[in-house]
């Protein structure tokens, strides 16, 4: 006869909560520090691709080659405007934007100032009038002193000005929030033009007023990647240029 007062074994024990818990919690914590190896080991990569090209020569961008390459092929001609400039101006074609047919677009994508300087004899051979040149972002990306960078526009300005009637430069752009350290991004932004207004014998135009809110970039006027300017962005940039063309008798083609 079975005793129904026998007490039910117990099988969650304290001694078996405690190693059960003893086990989660190394578990939890192998877990963790395999994330963080794989997080810093993600970290260290990117820094090592960072470096690696932060040294890079301009002309070791496949861009600067492929570009340059079609400028030498080019049938010259001689026009009215170059865009000289960085991805900011070679995204867009300038002759549908400006409704003109005597631009000529330079711009390189991920170029930077010296580069600039060893490609100037292109925009010479074009005998343009005027010159717009955009020039510093991705200077300042890989951490060129802003120093170096006022010198080489400095020399950009002296070796076009011989040659051609009128240089105007566009301000360095501020980068959107959601741009990685986009608070020392753009403090650079605004150190590099404070500096590069001390130049004499150019025109600017500074398109920030206009496309900024809280020392940062109107998302409304940028691409997703917080950096480059959306149609919106160029509408106003579009807006400044002619109204330096008009001052200068050149709205005419």
């Amino acid at each position: 006869m079975s005793n129904s007062n026998q007490p039910t074994p117990v099988f969650w024990t304290s001694k078996k909560i405690i190693i059960v818990l003893m086990l989660s919690n190394v578990v939890c914590i192998f877990l963790l520090l395999n994330i963080q190896r794989n997080i810093s080991n993600a970290k260290s990569k990117r820094e090592m691709a960072l470096s690696y090209q932060d040294t890079l020569k301009f002309d070791d961008n496949p861009l600067y080659k492929e570009q340059t390459a079609l400028f030498e092929v080019y049938q010259p001609r001689n026009v009215q405007m170059v865009m000289l400039g960085s991805s900011f101006t070679q995204r867009v074609e300038w002759h549908e934007l400006l409704n003109r047919h005597d631009i000529a677009n330079q711009g390189i994508g991920s170029d930077i100032t010296e580069g600039y300087l060893h490609r100037l004899q292109y925009v010479k051979m074009l005998n343009p009038q005027i010159c717009f040149i955009e020039a510093g972002a991705n200077d300042l990306l890989k951490k060129i002193p802003i120093d170096s960078i006022y010198h080489n526009v400095t020399l950009i300005v002296k070796q076009l000005e011989s040659a051609i009637p009128e240089i105007v430069i566009t301000k360095c752009f501020y980068v959107t929030a959601s741009y990685p350290n986009y608070l020392e991004y753009n403090l650079k932004v605004d150190s590099l033009n404070q500096r590069l207004a001390q130049l004499s014998k150019v025109t600017w135009i500074d398109i920030n007023p206009q496309i900024n809110v809280n020392h940062q970039r109107n998302p409304a006027f940028a691409l997703a990647d917080g950096i480059h300017l959306n149609a919106q962005g160029y509408l106003i940039w579009k807006q400044a240029i002619e109204q330096v063309l008009v001052q200068k008798k050149m709205d005419i083609q």
